[in-house]
Formats: C-alpha cells, structure tokens, sequence
C-alpha cells in the first residue's frame, strides 16, 4: 500500500471512530515517514494525530497539536493543509464550548472551499462546523441552510459516513427547532444506514438521538430502548464523550419517570466524569443544569441555585442561547418556589423571549410558556389573561409535538383562566369599563362548520387547517370529531377534493380488505367487477378514519403500509397504486394508552399524529353551550318552520347541565324540543326538566345510564332499526352499539 492510501485508510479508521486501530496504524505510518524527512508528509500526519487526540477526548492535548500544524502550513504556504488545520481547530473548540472561535475557523474553511478547494467533501465538513457553531450561538435558521448545504455537498460524493454526520447533526437541531417528525425520518434513516455499513459510532449517535426524541414524546420505554442500544456499541468502543450522554439521557428517563434522587444521582455521577474530561465544556453546562432541575424536584432550593448559577456563568462564556434560555427557566422555578414571585416570572419571561427567538414551536418553549402561565395564575395578580395566552401557546406547541398528555393536563387551566377572564369581562363592561381577553379573532370558525368560542379549537384549525399535516383528534363522543376534520378540510389545499369518511368500527372483518383497499374483478367469490376502495376514492383528498382504535390488527398493518409507502394494492392485483391523500383520524379512546397495552401498532401511532387536536368536552367550555343551543334551535326552526323562543333563566338552566352526550346531545335536545313545542312557544326554565328526563333526585349514574338508553332507542327509531345507521349517529361502533343493547 502506498503513503497516499495509507493516509486515506487512516482517515476512515478515524471517521469511523475505530480510534484503537487508526492509533496502530498512525505509528506505523509515522515511523516510516520521520526517516524520510517531508515537510508537507509531516503536516498530514501531526493533523491526524490531532483528530485522534479529538477523537479520545483530549481536546487541550489536541488544540495545541492543531495549532502548531495550523502555524505550520501557513508558514509552507500549504494552502490544502492550511483549511484543513482550520477546519480541525474549528471542531475541537465546538467541543471546548468556544463557539465564537469555532466560527472564526469554520467561516475560514467555507472560504477556502468556495474559492481555493474544489473538494465536496471538505465543503460538507466547513458546511457541517458552521452549522454547529451557529446553531450553539443561537442562529438557528442559518445553522439548519448549512447543515442542508453539507449533505447537499456530501451527497456529491461516495463519503457515506460524512453524510450520516451531516444528517444526524440536522436530526438534532430540527429536534430542538420542534420539527419532531422530520427529525425522527432522518435519525431512523442515519440510525438504519449506519447498521448496513457498520459504522459504530453513527450507530451510537443515532440511537442517543433516537432516544432523546422518544424523551420529547414521553416515551421512556422506547427512548430505554435505544438507550441500551447505544451504551452496547459505546462500552465496546469505549467512547468517553457518548458515554457521557448515555448517563445523560438515562438521567431524563428517570426524571420523567418521577424518580428525582435516582435521576439526580446519575447526573452528579455524569458530571463528575465531564469535569475530569473536559471542565467548562457544553456537556458541564448541560449536567449543572439539569441537577438544578432534579435538586428542585426535591426541594433543595439552596443547592439547585448553587447549580444552576454555575450553569448560567458558563453559557455566558460559551453564548449558548439554548441552553442560557433553559437555565432562566429553571431559575423563575427556583424563584418561585422561595417565594420570589416577581423575580421568577422575570426570569422566565426572558427565557420565553429567548427561545420564542430561537424557534416558535421548540419543545424546552412549551415547557417555559406553560411554567409562566401556570405561576402567572398563581401570583395574586390581575394576570389571568397574560396567562391564558402563554397556557395557550405552550397546548399548542403540544399539539404540534402530539404530546396528547400533555394537551389533556394543560385543559383544565387553560379552562379556568379564559373562564375568568370572561368573568372579568362582564363586570368591567358592567362598570363602564374596557377589556381584552384572549381571543382568536382573526379566524372566523363558523365559516368553516365549526360553532364555537373556545381559543384552543379555533388555534388548532386556524393552525392546522392549511398544512398537509396529518392530524389525530381525540375527545369523548360527541364533541364534533368529524365536523372538526371536515373544517380542517376546508381550510387546506385539498378542499376541491373529496372528504370520505370512513367508521373503522363500522368495517366488516371479513370485506375490510375491499372496502379500504378495493379489488379487481374475480378476486374472490362475488367480486363482480373492479371496485376502488375507500382510501384511492379519497385521492387528492382526505380520508377521515374514525374510532381509528377500532381499527384491527391486520389492517393496521396494511395502513401503515399505505401511509409510509403513499400506495395501495387492490385486493387480487399486484401492482400497487399511488394515492395523495391527507389523513385525519379520530378517536374517543385515550390511544397512547392503547399503544401501551399492545393493542394498537407503535409505528401506526407515530403514523397518523404528526399533530394532535384534542377538542375538550361541552363541561370544559360552558360558555359554549348557549351558542351551540341558539344555533340549533334557530336551524331546527327553519327546518321545522316553527318559531321559539327561549328566556334568561332557561339558559341558566341549560348552563347547569352535564351534557353527557356533548354537542351531539345537545343538536338533538333542539331537535326535540323544537319538534315538541308549539309554535310561537317562550320555552321556559323548566326546560331541564326535558333534560333529565323526569328523573328527579336520580344519582348522576343512573342520569347517565338513562340519557344513554334514551339516545339509543331514539337513534334506532330514527333509524328504522338499522343498527349500523344508529351506531354511525351516536358516533359508536356497531360492537359497542351492540353491547350497550343487551344491557337495556
């Protein structure tokens, strides 16, 4: 082998982080070399001991060895060697935390790479340090164009692992930007491609950020999964700095698992080795701060302050804006919790103001608004609007993340702060006074089939109606599902297409296949022609699947399919067929639950939520009742040509209700009531009377048992008995429908 390929194979060894046998190598290549004396061969083998030094972690060591080599070359005037000692320089002091300086040289690099080097690869790996410096500065935008530009670059050569690297690097900063379901294609892909080629340390990293994604999602079985994954390749590779974002992220599973003094020992234990490596470095700052987290949890309010300082002065050196921006978060926590009210919430509106700058849709973002509004709520002052619309904008980023938990958890605050700003409203108005609350304005809902005042259905379709996005809709039965699905409909592209709806409890086992997928003619006995399923007839449309819990394990399979591949195959046909279709989908159940309990596919899940809407139920927006009730009743008038009115205190009546049933019940409490009364009637505030169905001081079980079977036998009757049609108008399946049956 000659020195050149010598030289190249070096260079592979230590891509590939096989550090033990790129040092083996290194000495037999620089033994040979010292005795010839070339300055030039001299140069390339002092970088590549540098980037051994990189790669064991001993970035001082490996600083002053760059330096010495960048001095060097500029003073041969190897221009090639001298871009190359930048771009080294620029990755050891991203891993020191010098992130201006890292820059500086990376910034040299991408000049050398438009002007003197015409070398793809090394324009990737200039692109790559730029894009890291950048994003650590908090310039997040332009940090993303060159890590896109560095696979661009990559993608023109042969050079696989620079291309994962450059791929994994953008997985992360699309992570923390909260773009969680490209970030999870592009960690899945690397994470695939680095097993195929056997690079152990893509595989390391892959699964490290696999696993942090899982941490966002609240995953903690998935993210110990390729957690374990991760620490089987690092052990055996003996990895210093992976090892210690192993014990980071096993610190963050234990954390989100509650268990403080187990996550808090992890992370002392972390950050004793960190300091042994690399005092000062990111992964210092990152460990200070989340023992600061844990030592909150446990209420050591003096020492979490001792850490997190620590954490803040170090971000301050290293203008980590990220990271800076958590740090004031937990510190307004810190603040709080010792009774500094004004202080906290300073701090953590300059960490809402930060990260807002960074990325409007960042997980740690949704963890800040949703902190400042719950402790605006508490502060004793006039701040319940302020805190409504951070509570709102911290549901929303849940959303987009589809933490549906987390949406479900944040309902009843948000409730209770717009409710009370209502209040205020209507006693400042009364007073002669003036004020705003927070509102939706700009959307009008009832444009789109949607009756409703209610801040977080309307944010959610004015957010989610345009996109391509597909969406999982959850709520009780009853609360509008479909009408929500055929809003977001409207407001996209797709409007001129078809909406089919499709009840996955409705689906008969045995012909699922057809009805979904279609079939060709002969098939099977009785196909008589070619049918188009359901999903190719919504082409260019959207296919809304409802009570997608009911869905069976099969044709969950078979969906899934359909939704990563974009075709279907007809039941007796090979070929497949593309299909453009937006899917919607909509349970009642608490899915995530589902998924826990092996009933329902992981990866379908992930599938069919990249965003979440949950629409909270008539008792979690009472103020919509009287709208819902005015619309109907003035819709059942017009089609019933009656006239009816309705007073004050029937309203209050109606207000007190539990409607069970949701707006389902009560568009048919309007039905009946228009249907009952005679024409020109004032309905009267006895009218909850017709609500409990005469049922007097009945238990609300009993109420509740009784409101059901009475919406059952009113359904089928409605529905001349077809038990498939009343299922479909109370919004069960036809199994459910059948067992609540056999208990009247």
């Amino acid at each position: 082998m000659d020195t050149k390929a010598e030289l190249r194979h070096l260079e592979e060894l230590i891509a590939s982080g096989r550090l033990e046998s790129a040092k083996l190598h290194y000495r037999t290549i620089a033994d040979r070399l010292r005795c010839r004396g070339e300055q030039e061969e001299h140069v390339v083998l002092e970088l590549f001991k540098a980037q051994i030094l990189a790669g064991e972690d001993r970035y001082e060591d490996a600083l002053d060895v760059a330096i010495r080599v960048l001095e060097s070359a500029r003073h041969l005037n190897l221009r090639d060697k001298l871009a190359r000692c930048h771009l080294l320089v620029s990755a050891i002091l991203l891993r020191i935390g010098d992130y201006h300086g890292a820059r500086s040289h990376a910034e040299a690099c991408v000049y050398f790479a438009n002007w003197e080097i015409d070398d793809r690869a090394f324009e990737g790996d200039a692109h790559i340090n730029l894009g890291l410096a950048l994003k650590n500065l908090g310039t997040w935008d332009e940090a993303e164009r060159h890590f896109r530009e560095a696979i661009r670059a990559y993608g023109a050569t042969s050079d696989n692992i620079r291309r994962l690297r450059a791929s994994l690097n953008l997985a992360i900063l699309l992570r923390k930007t909260g773009k969680i379901t490209e970030a999870s294609e592009i960690a899945h892909h690397a994470f695939n491609k680095s097993r195929l080629l056997a690079v152990p340390i893509g595989i390391a990293r892959c699964s490290l950020e696999l696993a942090n994604i899982a941490i966002i999602g609240r995953d903690t079985d998935e993210a110990a999964n390729y957690l374990e994954a991760a620490r089987k390749v690092i052990d055996e590779e003996k990895y210093q700095r992976e090892g210690l974002l192993v014990l980071e992220i096993e610190g963050d599973i234990e954390a989100l698992r509650g268990n403080h003094r187990k996550a808090l020992a992890v992370y002392t234990r972390a950050l004793r080795m960190a300091n042994e490596l690399a005092a000062g470095g990111d992964i210092v700052a990152e460990l200070l701060r989340r023992c600061a987290s844990s030592q909150l949890a446990l209420k050591r309010l003096r020492a979490a302050r001792e850490r997190i300082q620590e954490a803040l002065s170090l971000n301050e050196e290293t203008h980590d804006a990220y990271e800076r921006a958590i740090c004031l978060r937990i510190l307004g926590e810190i603040e709080i919790a010792s009774g500094l009210m004004g202080k906290g919430i300073a701090n953590l509106e300059e960490a809402v103001s930060e990260l807002t700058r960074l990325s409007g849709w960042s997980p740690e973002l949704a963890v800040a608004e949703e902190v400042l509004g719950r402790a605006m709520l508490i502060s004793g002052e006039d701040r319940h609007e302020a805190a409504a619309h951070h509570l709102l904008i911290a549901r929303r980023i849940y959303s987009n993340l589809g933490i549906s938990s987390a949406v479900r958890g944040l309902d009843d605050v948000i409730l209770s702060a717009i409710t009370v700003n209502r209040t205020l409203k209507k006693e400042r108005a009364a007073l002669g006074g003036n004020v705003s609350i927070v509102s939706r304005a700009r959307l009008n809902p009832r444009k789109f089939g949607m009756v409703t005042e209610d801040e977080r259905i309307v944010g959610d379709l004015e957010r989610w109606g345009p996109t391509e996005a597909r969406i999982l809709i959850e709520g009780e039965t009853g609360v509008g599902k479909e009408v929500m699905a055929r809003a977001l409909h409207a407001m996209s592209r797709r409007r001129e297409g078809r909406f089919v709806a499709v009840d996955c409890g409705a689906l008969n086992e045995t012909l699922a296949d057809s009805e979904l997928f279609g079939h060709t003619k002969g098939a099977f006995t009785g196909a008589m022609w070619d049918r188009v399923g359901l999903i190719e007839e919504a082409g260019g449309g959207t296919l809304f699947l409802d009570e997608i819990g009911e869905l069976g394990k099969s044709l969950q399979v078979k969906l899934l399919r359909v939704l990563e591949e974009g075709v279907v195959r007809r039941v007796g046909e090979n070929t497949p067929r593309a299909v453009d279709v937006r899917v919607i989908s909509a349970t009642a159940r608490n899915l995530w639950a589902e998924v826990e309990a092996g009933n329902f596919r992981r990866d379908l899940y992930y599938r069919l939520k990249t965003a979440i809407i949950r629409i909270p139920s008539l008792r979690e927006r009472p103020y919509d009742i009287e709208a819902l009730f005015r619309h109907y009743l003035a819709f059942y008038c017009e089609h019933y040509r009656r006239h009816l009115e309705i007073d004050h205190a029937a309203i209050t009546e109606l207000l007190r209700y539990e409607w069970p049933g949701n707006v389902r019940e009560l568009k048919n409490f309007c039905e009946a009531l228009v249907i009952s009364k005679p024409d020109g009637t004032i309905v009267p505030s006895d009218v909850i009377a017709l609500l409990n169905g005469g049922q007097g001081n009945a238990s609300l079980e009993e109420r509740l048992d009784r409101t059901e079977r009475d919406a059952i036998l009113r359904a089928l009757r409605i529905c001349q008995g077809n038990r498939t049609r009343a299922a479909k108008m109370l919004g069960i399946s036809r199994k459910t429908l059948w067992q609540k049956l056999k208990k009247l």
